[in-house]
């Protein structure tokens, strides 16, 4: 465990790639080694500029420290490039990752077939054309990619349109988050026993914005006004259930002190609340902590 805490400490570094990571670790042999080194020894290394150097001269492990107590929380392993169990195809890339993070068991790498595709938001055509290939391939050898199943909640889910002819669907999901869409789709396939794919995808809401919040770019250059484009900043917390305090709790809460639950006449959720004073300005947002309303993040 000892040990482990240089590592994390390393690969929580601001302002480092993970392949000066790695050029760090062959000079100095092991993360504690890089740990302990002085300003000028760290420039010696390929690629490792002053800034950095300034940067690595931050001995805390508070860092380290949040990490192990968060995977121990949440039940998760940590494997580093030391670790038998790191395995042997992934420490011959190029650019291997310093440590990986894990649940559950850790999958015989080494000793088993596997196939792995990672997703991004900006897919280049030469990424989609491969990702597609690949998954066309597989499904004609039978070779089924498992997804793991994660726990999410669909509120309400609407047909608005069917066309029997092209056997397309179009319904309104409103979902929590992590709603993997293009899954449900699948789901409704499955069970419907003809299968389904996703063709389009529109988001319409998001954290209590819809598309009726909008606006173009267009519409936003041609206005002679901005003023009436910019949203007062509660808005963006609209999900959040409101409390409206007294004069008096307002003066605290503004200075940061937490106020009484039984004062305030009404009972707090276990979620972030929104604060507002008598007049109704927003003073900021509130979580219950120990019968109490403390101060989360003032905006006033």
């Amino acid at each position: 465990m000892a040990a482990l805490k240089y590592w994390l400490w390393l690969t929580t570094a601001p302002g480092l790639s993970n392949r000066t990571k790695l050029l760090l670790l062959e000079h100095f042999s092991s993360p504690e080694d890089v740990y302990y080194a002085q300003p000028d020894e760290l420039c010696l290394v390929e690629g490792v500029t002053k800034q950095q150097a300034q940067a690595l001269a931050d001995k805390s492990l508070t860092r380290a420290e949040t990490v192990l107590a968060d995977c121990a929380k949440d039940g998760q392993f940590i494997v580093t490039m030391d670790d038998a169990a790191y395995p042997g195809r992934l420490r011959d890339m190029y650019d291997p990752p310093v440590v990986l993070y894990g649940k559950g068991s850790m999958p015989l790498f080494d000793e088993e077939a596997a196939v792995a595709v990672v997703g991004t938001r900006k897919c280049t055509p030469y990424g989609t054309g491969a990702a597609s290939q690949l998954g066309y391939e597989l499904a004609r050898q039978g070779i089924e990619v498992e997804r793991q199943p994660r726990p999410i909640t669909v509120y309400a889910l609407e047909i608005l349109d069917y066309q029997p002819e092209s056997g397309t669907l179009t319904f309104d999901c409103h979902c929590s988050k992590g709603t993997y869409i293009r899954s449900i789709c699948d789901d409704i396939g499955r069970l419907l026993g003809c299968g389904a794919v996703m063709t389009a995808l529109r988001r319409t809401m998001a954290a209590g914005f819809s598309l009726s919040d909008c606006v173009t770019f267009e519409a936003l250059e041609a206005a002679a006004e901005k003023e009436p484009f910019i949203l007062p900043i509660e808005k963006v917390f609209s999900t959040y259930p409101a409390v409206t305090v007294s004069a008096a709790q307002a003066v605290r809460f503004r200075n940061g002190g937490a106020l009484a639950a039984e004062r305030l006449h009404t009972k707090l959720p276990q979620v972030p609340v929104r604060v507002f004073a008598p007049d109704g300005v927003f003073l900021g947002l509130g979580q219950e902590k120990e019968q109490s309303l403390a101060v989360l993040k003032l905006f006033v």
